[in-house]
């Protein structure tokens, strides 16, 4: 994966981002990159699923709505 430098700037976050980076002992570029990169995985997992979920749609893998409330009802009253 190539790296790229990008600059972007961030408004409202600066002391809760300031805790959270002296908190943890690292720099507060530092922990945005991580959670940019976590979110960016996490936008991409769900991605996965719903491709995964189209498939099984368009290949017949589903359960009807019918079918669905009556496993309910098995389970018992929340």
């Amino acid at each position: 994966m190539s790296s790229e430098s990008v600059t972007i700037t961030f408004t409202g976050t600066s002391e809760k981002l300031k805790a959270v980076a002296e908190s943890k002992q690292r720099s507060r570029e530092n922990l945005l990159r991580e959670a940019l990169d976590m979110y960016l995985a996490l936008c991409e997992h769900h991605r996965t699923l719903i491709e995964l979920g189209i498939g099984d749609a368009d290949a017949g893998r589903v359960v009807s709505h019918q079918s669905r409330k009556d496993t309910s009802r098995l389970w018992g009253p929340r």
